[in-house]
């Protein structure tokens, strides 16, 4: 068992590693673009709100599958969005 682990990778792919590996996780703490059209080199803050709901609703999905069953999520996001994806 491994603790106090911190993860830094492309989340649309280590998450969906994990899931498949079966790891699980009591808190996922995780601070995701908040789509705002901030240049990061990529176009992950840059998406249509269409797209960014799309993209967050499976990072949620995933996330939630790899929590234990009374595991936490501390999704950090900004008020133009985070009523949509609660």
């Amino acid at each position: 068992m491994v603790f106090n682990q911190v993860y830094n990778a492309d989340s649309d792919i280590m998450l969906e590693e994990m899931v498949a590996q079966g790891i699980k996780f009591d808190l996922i703490l995780t601070d995701p673009p908040y789509n705002l059209n901030k240049n990061f080199g990529n176009t992950s803050d840059n998406l249509s709100f269409n797209e960014f709901l799309e993209v967050t609703q499976k990072r949620l999905e995933l996330c939630s599958e790899l929590l234990i069953p009374t595991g936490s999520i501390i999704w950090f996001g900004i008020h133009n969005y985070i009523g949509f994806i609660q």
